[in-house]
This record gives C-alpha cells, sequence and structure tokens, in this order.
C-alpha cells in the first residue's frame, strides 16, 4: 500500500515538473527574441511572386531609392518574398533579372529594418545560389562604394568582376548616399554557380 502510494507520488510529481518545463519553454518562445530566432530559421519560407509585385515597394525601396529604377527591372524580373510564418509578414525580399548568356543579376536584395542583422540576407542569396545554379553560370549583383555592402557580399561568395563609371550619377535623379559617400561609379561583383556546359540550355 505505502509502496503504491509513493509510487503515485513520484508520478504526480513527475507530471508537475513536465508542465513546469513546458510553461517555461513557451514563455521563453514568446519573450525571448533569441529563441524566436532560433526557431524562426526553420519557419522562413520563399516564395516566387508574379503578380501585383508594387505591394512589396516598400521593401525594394530600401535597397534602390528611386522607384523608376525598380520600374526598370521589377516586371522582368523574378520576385522573391520571405516570409515569416509566426508573424505572416515579408521579412526579405529579391529581384533577379535574365541578363543572357547564363548569367542572372541580383538587381534587388532588402531586408526589413528590425529582421537586418540576422543573417537573412544571405540566407536569400544562399537560396537563390541553389535555385539557379541549373539554370545559369553566373550570378552577378551591382553595387555602390559601401564598405558594408561590398563586405556582405564578398562573405557570400562574391569576386570582384568591372566597375561601370558614373552609373548613380546618370541614373538617378538625386545623390545617392551611403556609408556617408555620395555614390557615383558602379561595382559589379560575380559569383560562379557552375560551368557553362553544366546548365540547362
Amino acid at each position: 500500500m505505502n509502496l503504491n502510494i509513493t509510487h503515485l507520488q513520484k508520478k504526480k510529481k513527475k507530471k508537475e515538473q513536465r508542465k513546469k518545463q513546458t510553461k517555461i519553454h513557451r514563455k521563453a518562445y514568446l519573450y525571448n527574441p533569441y529563441y524566436n530566432l532560433f526557431i524562426n530559421i526553420y519557419l522562413m519560407q520563399i516564395q516566387l511572386v508574379s503578380t501585383d509585385k508594387k505591394r512589396f515597394l516598400p521593401l525594394l525601396l530600401l535597397a534602390d531609392e528611386q522607384e523608376s529604377m525598380i520600374d526598370r527591372y521589377l516586371e522582368r524580373g523574378d520576385l522573391y518574398v520571405m516570409y515569416d510564418k509566426l508573424f505572416t509578414e515579408p521579412v526579405a525580399v529579391a529581384v533577379v533579372t535574365d541578363e543572357g548568356k547564363g548569367i542572372r543579376e541580383l538587381k534587388n536584395l532588402a531586408v526589413a529594418p528590425h529582421w537586418q542583422r540576422k543573417g537573412y540576407g544571405r540566407q536569400m542569396v544562399e537560396y537563390l545560389c541553389q535555385r539557379y545554379q541549373n539554370v545559369c553560370h553566373t550570378l552577378t549583383v551591382g553595387t555602390g562604394d559601401s564598405h558594408m555592402t561590398i563586405s556582405f557580399y564578398q562573405n557570400c561568395g562574391f569576386v570582384y568582376s568591372h566597375t561601370v563609371p558614373d552609373f548613380f550619377t546618370l541614373h538617378y535623379d538625386h545623390p545617392i548616399v551611403e556609408d556617408g559617400k555620395v555614390l557615383k561609379d558602379m561595382y559589379y561583383f560575380s559569383r560562379t554557380l557552375a560551368q557553362p556546359n553544366e546548365t540547362r540550355r
């Protein structure tokens, strides 16, 4: 009899401990941003958007602040949107265009301000490289003379390709300032995805 009572008490105690542990994890999930970040890495989903692309203009303008320039490539390009399943909001956007001869160009890459510096920009780049590795042999990207942006792409495996002089001064109707500098030239970087004869024709 006493043994049975002791066994039941131990069982009840273990059950209470499990409940307490569940509450702790639930509280951490709801209120700890680092815990949320760990979980969200596995919940991100990236979708190809083909209609009503302009609804993502606020995000696109973070990377390219002149709407008329975005209009040059948005409709002809592939628009990818990264969503967070928990909050059903766009986390990042990217636009990739077909430049011919097995080359795709990353025309726009932007991450929502409160999601920045958490690895989602790099996650998007890696997703695009995997998606296009059987379609094209090279992914290129152009950027201004911004140390932070250039370092980001170099860390993503891009190497310097060439420079287009006076790109920003000729194509934008106002000075574009980044890292305290007025941008002038466009610096192109490229990443090899596959050998030319390995891509699908």
